[in-house]
This record gives C-alpha cells, sequence and structure tokens, in this order.
C-alpha cells in the first residue's frame, strides 16, 4: 500500500508538533512517533479500521487525543484529516484528492 497526504495534513502536523515542542523537549518527538506509528499501522491493514461513511475510516493516535481520517482507493491510502478527538465531526470532511 502507497500512504499519500492531503497538504492540509503536514500543515496540521507541523502546528500540532510545534504545539508539543513548545510544552517539553520529547513531546514533539512522541508525538511524530504516534503519527508514524498511525501511519504503518493504516499502511499494512487500511481496512482494519472502522467506517465513518461509505468510504472514510479512522485510525487513532495512540497515548495522544487525535485521529487520522483516509480513504482507500485501489493499492493507495489517502489521509486527508489529521485532527483532534474534540474537533467537530465535520473538519476536515470535504479535502479531496487533487
Amino acid at each position: 500500500m502507497r500512504v499519500t497526504f492531503h497538504p492540509a495534513v503536514r500543515r496540521d502536523l507541523r502546528g500540532i508538533l510545534d504545539y508539543y515542542d513548545e510544552r517539553t523537549d520529547s513531546a514533539g518527538d512522541r508525538f511524530f512517533a504516534a503519527f508514524d506509528a498511525a501511519r504503518q499501522r493504516i499502511k499494512m491493514a487500511p481496512t482494519h479500521f472502522h467506517l465513518l461513511d461509505d468510504f472514510r475510516r479512522r485510525c487513532d493516535l495512540a497515548k495522544f487525543p487525535y485521529h487520522l481520517v483516509f480513504e482507500i482507493e485501489g493499492d493507495e491510502v489517502f489521509i486527508t484529516v489529521l485532527r483532534h478527538n474534540k474537533r467537530h465531526p465535520g473538519f476536515g470532511l470535504r479535502r479531496r484528492r487533487r
């Protein structure tokens, strides 16, 4: 499986990493490790995660209140949203593959 990201996911990730890096020296590193582990879990078994609707799935990050929303198309996974668990459930759902 190939995993790609919507450009907004990269911006969101940078903002979250900046936030955690301001808190402690290791918080940003721990968040990125959780993000990367979730990406790897998605890559290995994308259909393992529960459906949000007809074509989107959700993967929670371990030990952080964030999750990834992604779509599967053929042999590619497209991650459209990285959001906090308390964000509105509709946040980012209008994002599409370009």
